[in-house]
């Protein structure tokens, strides 16, 4: 989730770049999502939808203690 005002993931503040090489480092693919504050919800749903159409089978979230993230499946 990227905020698209300040450039930077939301909840981290790292950059892009910074992104791109954690995934690169992991060898996963990453789903960069800009979005606003406003938006967040909406554009997470759209990420994990397509992040379940290619092929994962979990996610993992920092603030699990949020009901609706355990929910997802």
């Amino acid at each position: 989730m990227f905020n698209q005002e300040a450039a930077r993931s939301y909840f981290h503040g790292a950059d892009g770049a910074m992104l791109q090489e954690y995934a690169k480092a992991l060898d996963l693919p990453l789903l960069l999502t800009p979005t606003t504050g406003e938006q967040y919800h909406l554009t997470m749903e759209q990420s994990l939808k397509k992040a379940k159409a290619m092929g994962a089978q979990a996610a993992c979230f920092g603030d699990i203690d949020i009901e609706g993230n355990r929910a997802w499946s």
